[in-house]
């Protein structure tokens, strides 16, 4: 079953324990029920603290609740966090798409199947390793260097300490603004002025 349930101004969900689709954003929740078959949640703007454990959930919404933590799905392949309290995250290994930016967070798990990642303003000194990483958006963290991402084609990384950086071979889009290294290029946000000094080490 899939209810739609937003800007209702509720304190408490009618009976939607079958729910396999759920969207309650904009009200004033500050628990949700067991819903064992629940694929996708869309509970964003509520003053959620604790989420239950869904086990089948692949896509989770939850931008701007009050949440400090988050179970392990097992399942979750999509996961938007923005502006909550989070000061860590649990390992999904299945996990493609992460938003989570506007959280406490000083570090992110392994995310090996990590296609897109948006983490700005958070507290992060490091990201882990993602391999098949396209596109990554890092801006006003602390973070002085970037991992090995073969397959990335847009950064945004401004605002940080980053002072070298490992080479992109297809990258498209780039800005470096407001890190040390961008006082090694004239524009740092010229992707092929970037191409050219990585080819003679002069950022990596």
């Amino acid at each position: 079953m899939s209810y739609q349930l937003s800007n209702r101004s509720l304190t408490a969900l009618p009976p939607v324990e079958d729910a396999i689709s759920l969207e309650c954003v904009w009200n004033w929740l500050t628990e949700l029920p067991e819903m064992p078959t629940l694929e996708t949640l869309h509970c964003d703007g509520n003053p959620l603290s604790s989420l239950p454990m869904y086990p089948n959930l692949v896509k989770l919404c939850c931008n701007m609740n009050q949440l400090t933590n988050l179970p392990l799905f097992p399942k979750l392949a999509a996961l938007f966090c923005i502006g909550n309290r989070l000061v860590s995250l649990p390992e999904y290994s299945k996990l493609t798409n992460l938003w989570c930016g506007k959280n406490q967070l000083t570090e992110l798990p392994p995310c090996p199947e990590l296609l897109n990642l948006c983490c700005e303003k958070n507290q992060l000194t490091k990201l882990p390793d993602c391999p098949k990483l396209k596109s990554l958006s890092c801006e006003n963290n602390q973070l002085t260097t970037l991992p090995e991402c073969p397959d990335l084609l847009t950064l945004d990384c401004r605002n940080n300490q980053i002072v070298s950086l490992p080479y992109y071979p297809k990258l498209k889009m780039i800005d470096l603004s407001g890190n040390p290294i961008a006082a090694e290029m004239k524009d740092p946000t010229d992707v092929e002025e970037y191409h050219r000094l990585a080819a003679v080490h002069l950022l990596c």
